[in-house]
């Protein structure tokens, strides 16, 4: 067992194994010279892994504080080890309680893939309802011909939560917004600044009209020029992030009625939504040139940064790159989305949520990355120049469109590859689901594939 905080008492043996997870560095007991080494093939047979893992980094690196050489060492630490661990003890399984994203993870992930050893993992979609999966790329699989079956069943009868989940986005008129996108605006752009400036202030008028407060500041100067300096870099950030935010804002556009056009809202980065679920579109910019060379004239790309982006994982370059494009609208973060995914043609996304609220309401979705609707009827799996290529053709020359209705038995084939609990503790504020009976599931769910694993 992995624990990244509080080892969890088991009543099973188990082997634990310490991990700094938030800083990516290493904090393993193991010295280094006991290590197995690490040979050209597996860094040969990792070589995707590596690349993935080293942009996973930049949720510690802002400031370009960590060189390459750095982000080589961390990863080549943590692969050696677990490479070892995988090795020189018993590991039969990998099971995570989600998508492996923290880079530690990743590169277990990697290792088992090339060992053999199954993976199970599990996704938190919405409050009451996440996925268990073996393989984050293919996560349902089968679910084509399930889907089939369902299809031509009559008098489908939904699960209560895939129930409310139909109710809540195709059938209701009401736009319920997800309960993490309720506080929409980042906290460094929304808060005062906890008053920095009137800080300094009071500290200025301390040193220059109280000297005699001034021994009592130096006795403690030392354990104080820590905060003080994460203060004033702090107030440089805010500058930046405001910076960055009227750049975009400057740039920004209001919708034109009547206009055709593909919504594009941003996935917030760093997250696991792109990375690693994005695969090579990791970089939306990428998305965006796609679609800006295949559009059809009059047709435009309307982008919509995430409400909670932090600012600080963007700069002029990226926003001032899209807006160059021809066929790219920048479109105000203040604008209801589910207004924009009303008046668009298709929603084009990673893996997003307003590609599953787009399909129930009827709305076709390019989808360039992974994720449990990628089989959905409506949706088109862009992987390639080609896939995007002949989609827009499909969607724009043959005015296709896709019943809403059909999304229905999607929902039922669904359910084999779902369970109506928790993985994610912030989800179980909404109460619906006390926790013993959240574990009872989670328990359940691993049961089942490790039974069918076997079966």
């Amino acid at each position: 067992m992995i624990f990244e905080t509080n080892r969890v008492a088991l009543n099973v043996e188990t082997q634990y194994y310490a991990c700094a997870v938030l800083s990516h560095e290493y904090s393993y007991s193991t010295p280094e010279d006991e290590l197995l080494p690490v040979g050209a093939d597996l860094l040969r047979d990792l070589s995707d892994c590596e690349g993935v893992v080293l942009k996973m980094m930049e949720r510690d690196e802002i400031r370009g504080e960590w060189s390459y050489n750095k982000r080589k060492s961390v990863y080549l630490k943590h692969l050696r080890y677990w490479n070892h661990v995988i090795e020189t003890d018993d590991i039969g399984y990998f099971l995570s309680s989600n998508i492996p994203h923290v880079v530690y993870d990743y590169i277990i992930y990697s290792l088992c893939i090339r060992k053999g050893i199954p993976t199970i993992f599990f996704y938190q979609f919405q409050p009451g309802l996440s996925f268990f999966m073996r393989d984050w790329k293919d996560p349902t699989p089968g679910i084509v011909k399930l889907f089939e079956r369902r299809s031509a069943e009559k008098n489908l009868n939904l699960s209560d939560r895939m129930e409310r989940e139909w109710q809540t986005y195709a059938v209701s008129a009401e736009n319920k917004k997800p309960f993490y996108m309720m506080n929409s605006i980042p906290d460094l752009l929304n808060e005062p600044s906890l008053n920095k400036i009137s800080l300094l202030r009071r500290l200025v008028r301390v040193i220059f009209f109280k000297p005699w407060r001034l021994i009592g500041f130096l006795f403690t100067f030392r354990r104080k020029l820590h905060n003080y300096l994460s203060l004033f870099q702090r107030m440089l950030d805010q500058k930046r992030i405001m910076q960055i935010d009227n750049f975009y804002r400057s740039r920004c556009v209001d919708p034109v009625p009547n206009e055709k056009y593909i919504y594009l809202p941003l996935h917030l980065q760093p997250e696991m939504s792109t990375s690693p679920m994005a695969g090579v579109f990791v970089d939306q910019v990428l998305i965006a040139q796609m679609l800006n060379a295949y559009l059809p004239k009059n047709c435009y790309i309307y982008i919509k940064e995430h409400p909670n982006q932090d600012l600080k994982y963007r700069d002029e370059s990226f926003y001032g790159t899209l807006a160059s494009l021809k066929s790219v609208r920048l479109i105000s973060r203040d604008y209801d989305t589910f207004e924009l995914i009303q008046g668009c043609t298709a929603v084009a996304t990673c893996t997003g949520t307003a590609g599953w609220e787009a399909l129930l309401k009827g709305k076709i979705v390019l989808l360039f990355g992974y994720t449990f609707y990628q089989d959905a009827p409506g949706v088109f799996k862009i992987r390639s120049v080609e896939d995007c290529r002949d989609a827009l053709h499909r969607i724009f020359d043959s005015s296709l469109s896709i019943n809403v209705d059909r999304i229905r038995p999607f929902l039922k084939a669904l359910e084999d590859y779902a369970f109506f609990g928790n993985i994610d503790p912030d989800y179980m504020l909404d109460g619906e689901i006390d926790w013993q009976s959240n574990i009872d599931r989670i328990c359940k769910s691993i049961d089942r594939l490790l039974i069918s694993n076997h079966s």
